[in-house]
């Protein structure tokens, strides 16, 4: 991936070990001196087995729950290598789509309480070694951006606010009703007409689109 970003990028020319050291993955014990990999390397490029053994809560919960709201309606367990999570916590981080929003949980190591706003926030930046893993990969951008992004997108998508709860468990509220209502299981695309509709609405939406653009575009209108 990162000869994909750039050919001049230095671990292309590194050993599997070089590269380790560069991204700080192989560090010394302060008090034996021992050195060894970390917790985030093992999270990072471990095999499943060695992540299970050493680390059994690192999967995160992703529940759709829009039909069946006592339950839900389907579940998956997803691998989990979120950049700002407290892998020290057995807290199960968790991504819910509901009828009325989606929101994620994440164990947190907290320096506020409450929600943030996006003009005074100052972002500090959590598991900096798996961060800069994936940046220099091309996943991620630089620190604070992805709260901006999340607004600018939310507001594009569902025409509605995120809120960023800062607390013990790291909660982020982002999307409306109009943004989930047709997403998953209950959707009816099945027919021919519906998948030519939804191919073509793929097609339109490689340029981002608006909430009302999407609907102009089917010849849908907007009853809120």
């Amino acid at each position: 991936m990162t000869r994909v970003k750039g050919k001049e990028h230095p671990w292309r020319s590194m050993s599997d070990e070089e590269m380790l050291r560069s991204a700080g993955l192989i560090l010394a014990d302060d008090f034996s001196q021992r050195e060894g990999i970390t917790l985030a390397a093992i999270l990072l490029f471990g095999k499943d087995s060695t992540i299970m053994s050493v680390l059994p809560q690192h999967k995160t919960d992703a529940i759709f729950r829009i039909q069946n709201v006592d339950r839900y309606d389907d579940r998956d367990v997803v691998s989990n290598l979120l950049m700002h999570r407290d892998f020290s916590s057995g807290y199960v981080a968790k991504l819910v789509i509901e009828k009325d929003k989606r929101y994620t949980e994440n164990a947190n190591l907290s320096h506020g309480y409450g929600i943030l706003n996006l003009a005074t926030f100052d972002p500090f930046q959590k598991n900096p070694p798996i961060s800069r893993v994936f940046r220099e990969i091309g996943l991620a951008d630089e620190l604070g951006s992805g709260m901006r992004n999340t607004y600018k997108y939310t507001r594009m998508y569902s025409s509605a606010e995120p809120e960023f709860i800062e607390g013990d468990v790291f909660r982020i509220i982002p999307l409306s009703e109009a943004a989930t209502a047709t997403v998953g299981p209950t959707t009816q695309v099945t027919t021919q007409d519906g998948t030519e509709k939804m191919t073509a609405l793929i097609e339109f939406c490689t340029t981002p689109r608006s909430k009302n653009e999407m609907m102009e575009h089917l010849g849908l209108v907007n009853t809120n």
